[in-house]
């Protein structure tokens, strides 16, 4: 299968509301098949969904006012987006690299943020 804007519009709405409920056993369900989730492309990525659930730990304090993602490209089961977070820390902006297997599993992820 090939990840089409919908797909990929779908699967960001899935995680929007599992980050906005602070769901993280939901998370299984979006990186359950991760090979490579990398918090920053400068730290060694989490290579399971044990590890993500780990990154994912610091969503429970957040106190999120604004989040909003932009898809920017897809391109062979990849997807290019751009998010945008405003929460109690300040606004931050960032890109996600998602890619996905020909059963439409994430299995790598990279972001890269800056804070306005």
């Amino acid at each position: 299968m090939k990840v089409t804007r919908e797909f990929l519009n779908n699967w960001l709405d899935g995680l929007k509301k599992v980050w906005l409920e602070k769901d993280l056993d939901a998370l299984k369900n979006y990186f359950g098949k991760i090979e490579k989730y990398y918090e920053s492309p400068f730290l060694e990525p989490g290579k399971n969904i044990n590890d993500v659930l780990g990154f994912w730990e610091e969503i429970k304090n957040e106190q999120i006012q604004e989040l909003m993602f932009k898809i920017e490209a897809i391109e062979d089961n990849i997807g290019v987006v751009n998010w945008n977070l405003v929460d109690q820390n300040g606004s931050f902006d960032g890109i996600y690299l998602i890619k996905f297997d020909q059963d439409l599993n994430c299995v790598e992820f990279k972001q890269w943020c800056s804070e306005k």
